[in-house]
């Protein structure tokens, strides 16, 4: 969101916002960002393909020389061939990767895959191209190929949300990142463990009163419900 932010006032500023719009795969992201679906702005409908939904894209295009595409984990390897052959046709530049358009993708892979599909569709996935015996994963195959062949990554490291660095903190940190990629390590393990809530008298529990206010972790939803509910009415007894 913060890099959407600084290259939306990067044109702003420069009295280009004609030249920049927003897509996303669903219409919630969409929404939130202030853009449109990708299906929407570039004609990826029943009708792709044909000469009338060019027209129509081209129209929505008119002037845009970049694209920022958020939650870029979501798009399936067919998906962005079928996004690079529309704009390709659209502005008539068969030859040209997205017809030469700036593509700016944005995303944490470690979050939401594909659907449907999953990883196995995904744009990180191990077995596409592996065959292409179908029109489908042949299709597979060059959106794959599309997303390697783009010229700049640009890593964000800094942890904007927790500024804090306790010996805990970082093991916490280290942690969360690692369980991000299923690659945890033994010591992150046991320290997970140690902040597991415990009847025990010598361990930490969640009915302690040092826990109120503290956010927690909980496999199933029934019991982040219930401790929300505990909360909301001590809070509501606490301020009328």
């Amino acid at each position: 969101m913060q890099v959407l932010k600084a290259l939306s006032h990067f044109f702003e500023l420069r009295k280009e916002t004609n030249r920049f719009v927003i897509v996303a795969p669903t219409e919630t992201v969409a929404f939130l960002l202030g853009g449109s679906t990708y299906h929407y702005m570039f004609g990826i409908n029943e009708h792709s393909g044909t000469l009338s939904n060019f027209a129509k894209v081209l129209s929505r295009l008119s002037g845009v020389d970049y694209v920022f595409f958020d939650e870029v984990s979501m798009l399936s390897a067919r998906d962005l061939y079928r996004i690079s052959y529309q704009l390709a046709h659209t502005f008539n530049k068969p030859e040209s990767p997205f017809g030469s358009m700036n593509m700016v993708f944005c995303g944490d892979f470690a979050q939401l895959p594909p659907v449907p599909g999953g990883e196995s569709k995904s744009l990180y996935s191990h077995t596409i191209g592996a065959l292409g015996t179908s029109l489908v994963s042949q299709e597979e195959a060059i959106g794959k190929a599309l997303w390697h062949q783009i010229t700049t990554v640009v890593i964000l490291r800094q942890n904007m949300r927790q500024r804090t660095q306790s010996k805990q903190d970082g093991q916490l940190r280290t942690a969360l990142e690692n369980m991000r990629y299923k690659s945890c390590t033994p010591a992150d393990i046991d320290f997970l463990y140690s902040c597991v809530s415990s009847t025990l008298s010598d361990r930490a529990s969640v009915t302690d009163v040092s826990f109120i206010g503290v956010p927690i972790i909980t496999t199933l939803n029934i019991h982040k419900d219930e401790i929300n509910a505990i909360g909301a009415e001590r809070f509501a007894g606490k301020t009328g």
